[in-house]
């Protein structure tokens, strides 16, 4: 028996006992081991930082058919396929562990860090984005943020605050591991939330985002609200949730789609369907303290005062959910360097080639500009 075989026997018996003597093991799924397994997790346990955790004490994308099935309605140079897909891991937060999709590329001379919002998670930036971008040269990591996508959360209750804290924690891991440049990319409500981050965090070099809701500004929320009479609604609401927050409520969970303009999240019409439905990411739910404080969340820095990095806004076309309206005046009052990509015909969660394209060209031409700074 050699080294490998002698391995994989030794995990099977290990599970094997633990099953039936620690509670802990009764979580592992019998179906993970496979002749493959430890040899797979071994491999990207080499390519890991010291503190991620390998493969196969996690959950992972392999179980998930939704992103399977956005795949095929993405872009072929887009899609997540055998020569371009994504290490797995794990990084330790708190009692949680945060799912990790890594395209890595020590050759890139910078590291893309992903956000997602309220309806998509890691492994939807990766097809929309990052597999489109590690093609491109560059080293991309997407994040699931507790209660979305493979991350296992174990907190007993989870705020906006606590997503700007892994960002924190993660771009500190990050910055240890080497000395590249980081840009952090976000999504939706994740647009805001790196500069949120970034506000915080000094190392950002730069910030990339499909839109900039401040959620503080009543004609944001009417845009982007799903309700007719929108202001009253949107003002009640929000008064309504930083109020429930500070009460045993807090806790309770609401459907993002009952709350937020779900129905906008793309303009693929299947893909709309999947995703609405979707636990992992425009079908969750959040508590009530989430979107509480996500409304009245105070940023560390107002924009007119903010130079730590460039920032680069790429503004989906025809995005029926939080169209250019909703995010330029928040960007006309950023002191730092700014540019706008309009991406042709392209929706919120992008699915066209065309926008995808200028999309990713802009994010490489901006990363090769902060690099030679």
């Amino acid at each position: 028996m050699n080294i490998y075989d002698y391995t994989l026997e030794l995990e099977k018996n290990i599970l094997f006992i633990g099953r039936f003597h620690f509670p802990c093991f009764k979580w592992v799924k019998r179906d993970r081991v496979s002749n493959y397994s430890l040899h797979n997790s071994l491999n990207a346990a080499a390519l890991l930082a010291p503190d991620e955790e390998p493969l196969h004490t996690m959950n992972t994308y392999e179980s998930d058919d939704t992103w399977k099935a956005i795949n095929q309605l993405m872009p072929r140079d887009t899609r997540i396929d055998s020569d371009v897909k994504p290490i797995e891991s794990q990084f330790p937060w708190r009692n949680s562990r945060i799912h990790i999709e890594r395209f890595e590329n020590p050759a890139s001379k910078v590291k893309v860090i992903m956000h997602h919002g309220v309806g998509t998670n890691g492994r939807l930036l990766s097809l929309s984005t990052g597999a489109a971008l590690a093609r491109q040269g560059l080293e991309v990591i997407a994040v699931d943020m507790p209660l979305y996508g493979m991350t296992e959360n174990n907190e007993e209750l989870v705020t906006y605050d606590d997503w700007i804290d892994v960002s924190l924690r993660f771009i500190d891991h990050e910055s240890t591991a080497d000395d590249r440049p980081i840009i952090l990319y976000g999504l939706s409500a994740g647009g805001m939330l790196t500069y949120h981050v970034a506000a915080l965090e000094p190392r950002v070099r730069g910030i990339v985002g499909m839109c900039f809701l401040n959620l503080g500004d009543i004609r944001v929320k009417t845009i982007i609200s799903r309700f007719p009479f929108a202001s009253l609604v949107e003002r009640a609401g929000g008064s309504l949730f930083k109020l429930l927050a500070k009460t045993p409520f807090r806790g309770v969970r609401v459907p993002m789609k009952w709350v937020s303009k779900m129905t906008a999240l793309t303009n693929n019409a299947e893909a709309q369907k999947l995703l609405i439905n979707d636990k992992l990411s425009g079908g969750a739910s959040i508590p009530v303290a989430f979107i509480g404080s996500a409304f009245s969340y105070m940023p560390s820095i107002e924009p007119e005062d903010f130079l730590n990095c460039p920032v680069l806004l790429t503004q989906p076309g025809n995005d029926r959910w939080t169209p250019l309206s909703a995010s330029i005046d928040f960007f006309e009052r950023l002191a730092c360097p700014k540019e706008v990509v309009m991406l042709q015909d392209t929706g919120h969660y992008p699915m066209e080639a065309t926008g995808i394209g200028q999309m990713c060209d802009a994010i490489v031409h901006f990363c090769k500009k902060i690099d030679a700074q």
